[in-house]
């Protein structure tokens, strides 16, 4: 039925009180409102299919505040091969979600300002695949999004250029230092435009090579 018939002793901390006179109540009464319903219907679709099942959402804990679970559960069989229920974990994964909140909204802002700016700016990761382009290109090029991300940005380079401009960017990430490189792309009215291309290695807190960002202007 759901009931809660076992926590250990992490999980009847964080219930506070609910421990001692509420572990027959179903879990459902301590998931936040905004996440109930998604939550149940995750449950409920693997407990008839007899499938585990990791979800996520915000529960109360003793002291009032609500926090993020990832809870992972697998049914439980007994030694006939009847269903006898779930048995699970719950992990804490808050400051994660914070983080990953924090990490949206930092990229939003960068956005913002990167589609502001007359340069072209660009993101590429480590092999080489465009993530994201600046408004500035999509203006001047009158590529989709669809169409300039990956390496389909490569298509409006000037043909006598664009193999010269794939060694000299293969270079540039296999030495993963600063590269310039100059390229004509073919703009929305048909004329070509002489872009200057600059871009700077990304490293993760580890050292860890993520890729390129980059900026290029109309030089012509």
């Amino acid at each position: 039925g759901g009931k809660t018939v076992f926590a250990n002793s992490s999980m009847r901390a964080f219930l506070g009180s609910l421990a001692e006179s509420g572990l027959a109540t179903c879990w459902q009464q301590l998931v936040h409102t905004d996440d109930l319903d998604a939550a149940v219907l995750a449950y409920e679709s693997a407990v008839r299919a007899h499938q585990t099942i990791q979800i996520e959402y915000r529960m109360r804990r003793a002291d009032g505040e609500w926090r993020w679970i990832l809870d992972a559960g697998s049914p439980r069989m007994t030694e006939h091969g009847e269903y006898a229920g779930y048995i699970g974990t719950c992990y804490d994964i808050t400051e994660r979600k914070t983080a990953e909140v924090a990490l949206r909204e930092s990229e939003e802002r960068f956005r913002n300002v990167a589609n502001l700016t007359p340069a072209i700016i660009w993101v590429a990761d480590a092999d080489t695949t465009c993530t994201f382009i600046s408004k500035t290109w999509f203006d001047l090029s009158g590529q989709t999004t669809e169409e300039a991300t990956g390496h389909g940005w490569t298509n409006a380079i000037h043909p006598d250029d664009r193999e010269a401009t794939r060694e000299s960017t293969m270079q540039g990430f296999a030495s993963r230092e600063r590269y310039e490189n100059e390229f004509r792309v073919r703009s929305a009215n048909g004329s070509w435009r002489t872009l200057l291309n600059t871009a700077a290695p990304r490293f993760g807190k580890g050292g860890e090579f993520l890729g390129y960002i980059g900026s290029a202007i109309d030089v012509t």
